[in-house]
């Protein structure tokens, strides 16, 4: 069994002008397997492709959470184990706001944070200071 791990936290957006690019971005990529060959040719939904792909999104269809509605305002690690999640975070990186960050935690408790910078998703580690 591989190396077990768990969302603690999040902050993400994905503007709803970047959505369909995100879309694209992500068609085709499949960690581990998780997706099936026929998946590759549809273009329907983004949060039908991310939910293969062990990750559950919102969407703000009618902009009654945020002053976006079509964006992408919330995003939820579904699987188990560690896979190649930091490839597809990659792809999407260009389309999520720059600041968003998604924590997760390790079954041995190590904590690191997937960081956006508008360009770019990077594994960061957290500074743990005690008093």
């Amino acid at each position: 069994m591989g190396y077990c791990i768990t969302q603690t936290g999040s902050d993400f957006r994905i503007p709803s002008d970047k959505v369909e690019d995100a879309l694209h971005a992500a068609l085709g990529h499949s960690p581990a397997g998780y997706v099936e060959d026929d998946w590759y040719m549809r273009e329907d939904y983004f949060d039908e492709l991310m939910a293969a792909l062990r990750w559950e999104i919102s969407v703000d269809e009618e902009g009654e959470i945020t002053d976006d509605p079509g964006c992408v305002y919330e995003i939820y690690f579904a699987g188990e184990g560690l896979s190649n999640d930091l490839e597809l975070l990659n792809l999407l990186a260009p389309h999520v706001e720059a600041g968003s960050y998604v924590q997760m935690q390790g079954e041995d408790g190590d904590l690191w944070r997937w960081v956006f910078d508008g360009k770019t998703c990077k594994q960061v580690a957290p500074t743990i200071t005690w008093e």
